[in-house]
């Protein structure tokens, strides 16, 4: 009988715990909402604003601690997924210190950890915004290794894989254009060395193995006029006096040495963007974006 108490005793205070929990959760589910409906109301854009006022007003410092500034702006971020604010480099000077704050690296981060964070894609992105709020990382923090090194790759290899893909729109000549364009801040040796990871990323695009192109494109009209890779190799290596270092050089040609080749896997047909898209992979709040 006395056992029989206990063991009654017991669960009703597992009953009154789970009761408990349940009703704590309640709170904070109910506390979310009503949180979300303050962001709503308070962050909506007004009939007056135009895209540069109201981004610059939702983006504006108004609390006194790092911390809250922080809490305020991924609420924000959360309830107005969708704005070219977070994802445009137009509107970087509003969102910077937001994201230097959130996206710093932590003291408990090793530098893969703290990488792949990084690109982890957030609950409320699509991969397309996933992989412009990264480039709009790649902006503030232009030296990381993560964009250039090779031992980087796999981490960083999905961003590449979304926002350098060729557009169905693009012709190769634009698309060329596109990815030989220095990012702000970038250095002669890391934009190199970024390029040899967008041509390593697709290497089925035939654009990479003509070098005509060499003569459209701006940062290689040095070398425009070379038949050969062997005097190719000769070009950049004379270039020892010019303002680049050598690991600059070694990146340049071996970037322009695929113009020389001939591709591999010429029968294989290259999926743009647009075509891409019926197999696009659904992440989770966990998954890097690709």
């Amino acid at each position: 009988e006395e056992h029989n108490q206990n063991v009654k005793k017991v669960e009703e205070k597992e009953k009154t715990h789970n009761e408990n929990v349940q009703k704590i959760e309640a709170r904070k589910i109910e506390r979310a909402a009503n949180v979300k409906k303050w962001i709503q109301a308070n962050y909506r854009r007004k009939s007056n604003e135009d895209d540069g006022s109201y981004f610059k007003r939702i983006c504006s410092k108004t609390v006194s601690t790092d911390e809250e500034y922080i809490e305020r702006m991924k609420q924000v971020r959360e309830t107005f997924t969708n704005l070219d604010v977070w994802y445009s480099e137009q509107y970087l000077s509003e969102t910077r210190s937001f994201y230097s704050l959130v996206y710093a690296k932590k003291s408990t981060e090793s530098e893969e950890q703290y990488y792949s964070r990084l690109v982890t894609k957030e609950t409320f992105e699509t991969d397309q915004n996933c992989a412009r709020r990264i480039y709009i990382l790649h902006i503030i923090y232009p030296s990381l290794p993560l964009w250039y090194e090779e031992k980087y790759y796999s981490i960083v290899k999905a961003f590449y894989n979304i926002y350098y893909r060729k557009e169905q729109s693009e012709s190769d000549e634009v698309y060329l254009q596109r990815v030989f364009t220095k990012c702000t801040g970038e250095t002669e040796e890391n934009f190199w060395k970024r390029v040899k990871l967008v041509q390593k990323t697709f290497s089925d695009y035939q654009c990479w193995y003509n070098k005509e192109y060499l003569q459209k494109l701006d940062v290689c009209k040095g070398v425009s006029e070379v038949k050969s890779e062997a005097e190719l190799k000769k070009k950049v290596e004379s270039e020892k006096e010019s303002e680049e270092s050598e690991e600059a050089r070694k990146a340049k040609l071996a970037c322009l040495q695929v113009f020389f080749k001939s591709s591999k896997k010429s029968s294989k047909k290259v999926q743009t963007t647009e075509e891409s898209q019926e197999e696009e992979v659904s992440y989770g709040s966990s998954s890097r974006c690709q």
